[in-house]
């Protein structure tokens, strides 16, 4: 008998979590599961067509905060219409994802999971309260780390840690992707340092600018591109800054693609200043193209799979800078080292089975 999921996650704008849940109905029974999708917030059409060509069906619903009278309605309405779907799984960065839920909380048959997809954030209250409620009512508790878990469920709860799995083969190296994207924005010997992330204050791209700004007080004829890849509500905000501290010249941005696999060839160095995070794919897939990383010291430290990972306080962006122009010349050196992914459990081998029977 088919066995309907429904899916509930933010947004889908190409980040981390949509990839993790790409990967996840990658390798599910589509002759067992049907897989459908609840978003809130925004969305993006590339990653609603990638499940839509496959029959997957998507619902829209209000944002909470934005809407609540009309979110409380809407909800209620949603599940009284839709039955058939057996288990719930909200995919979510903090405790309020459960309010999508709520209509159902009393409903003994469906079951709903949870996976927790970072370790910190905002609206502390409300997150205690709502993770009792996660506790007591979820069936299944998941989340991409240990840190994670602990944040969203507590320390003294039980639950699965299942790891941010990529197609490590994707993102091998591969000299003729790295000079055709080079040639395509006009990079010849250049330093590249990359970023990929959603605008937004989490991942903390001011920071990157101020790391820029470093470099090029300390060392006035640095030969250097600072390529940041993806979209959000602050973009405006990091294009205005760059422009006004006139650095132009060094900064590309590009919009949030589908293939990221490829932008890592043209990295020398990628650095991800989150100010909080799970443990963030990005992380993952840098280290798997075998480009040297720089991560702020808030990210949990599991993410030093291999050599290439490196941590940093975000005290300092001169630290940051006196760092890479160190290390310039070996940043260019690209390393393998999928063997040490694939031994840790990072490639998407076994990815089902780590669910167990969770879907029995």
């Amino acid at each position: 008998m088919m066995k309907y999921i429904l899916i509930i996650t933010p947004n889908g704008m190409l980040g981390g979590t949509e990839r993790f849940i790409e990967n996840f109905y990658k390798v599910m029974d589509k002759n067992k599961y049907r897989i459908d999708f609840l978003l809130y917030r925004k969305w993006d059409s590339k990653f609603l067509k990638k499940f839509q060509s496959d029959g997957c069906r998507f619902y829209f619903m209000p944002y909470y905060i934005k809407k609540p009278f009309e979110f409380i309605g809407e909800m209620y309405k949603f599940y009284k219409i839709h039955k058939e779907y057996e288990y719930i799984y909200c995919h979510a960065n903090h405790a309020l994802c459960m309010l999508y839920t709520f209509p159902i909380w009393c409903s003994k048959d469906k079951k709903i999971f949870f996976h927790s997809h970072n370790s910190t954030g905002n609206h502390k209250l409300l997150q205690r309260i709502l993770s009792n409620i996660i506790k007591v009512r979820c069936n299944r508790l998941f989340a991409c780390s240990l840190e994670a878990g602990k944040y969203m469920y507590g320390k003294n709860t039980d639950f699965v840690v299942i790891k941010n799995k990529i197609d490590i083969g994707r993102y091998a190296y591969n000299p003729v992707i790295r000079s055709a994207l080079r040639r395509k924005y006009g990079i010849t010997d250049e330093l590249v340092i990359g970023h990929i992330g959603g605008f937004r204050e989490q991942k903390n791209q001011q920071f990157i600018l101020r790391i820029l700004e470093a470099l090029l007080n300390l060392k006035n004829n640095i030969n250097i591109k600072v390529i940041l890849i993806g979209d959000g509500i602050m973009r405006n905000k990091i294009q205005q800054e760059v422009s006004e501290k006139k650095m132009d010249s060094k900064v590309i941005f590009v919009d949030g693609v589908e293939n990221v696999e490829e932008y890592y060839q043209m990295f020398d160095l990628f650095v991800l200043p989150s100010i909080y995070e799970g443990l963030p794919f990005v992380g993952i897939e840098s280290q798997a193209s075998g480009t040297y990383s720089m991560f702020s010291d808030v990210i949990d430290p599991k993410l030093a799979i291999t050599p290439l990972a490196n941590f940093f306080s975000l005290d300092s962006p001169e630290v940051w800078a006196k760092y890479i122009i160190l290390h310039m010349d070996e940043f260019k050196n690209k390393k393998d080292y999928s063997d040490l992914l694939i031994k840790a459990g990072y490639g998407l081998d076994g990815l089902e089975k780590e669910y167990g029977n969770a879907w029995d």
